[in-house]
């Protein structure tokens, strides 16, 4: 225990004194979730060198929630996709099919025609 040197907690007169210098901790959250994933790291680091082997496979529940979620939204997106093609396929037939009427000839109204004697040349 002589041997271990003391130290002192700074005071904050000294330079560089003040937070997160030299105690490690901060008010930055981002700095505070990349220390939680490097401490976790660092166990996981050594659990496998003490001879864990293989990390522990996640739950298979987890797996398979996850693996529904991506389908679904896999299949939303198709959906999606699909029902935009049928609208787009609905709008050029309507289109197509009121450029067919603009064509036809009005119709005639043969009877008054003739009655007036407007067919006639």
């Amino acid at each position: 225990m002589a041997d271990e040197p003391q130290t002192t907690p700074p005071t904050g007169d000294e330079p560089g004194a003040g937070p997160g210098h030299e105690t490690g901790q901060s008010n930055d959250p981002t700095l505070h979730q990349l220390a939680e994933r490097v401490d976790r790291l660092a166990g996981m680091f050594e659990k496998f060198m003490e001879g864990g082997g293989q990390p522990a496979e996640p739950d298979r529940s987890v797996i398979k929630g996850e693996v529904r979620e991506a389908v679904r939204e896999i299949q939303a997106r198709d959906r999606a996709k699909e029902e935009k093609a049928a609208e787009e396929q609905s709008i050029k037939e309507q289109i197509g099919e009121i450029k067919a009427k603009l064509e036809q000839a009005p119709q005639e109204y043969r009877r008054v025609t003739q009655a007036m004697g407007w067919n006639r040349p």
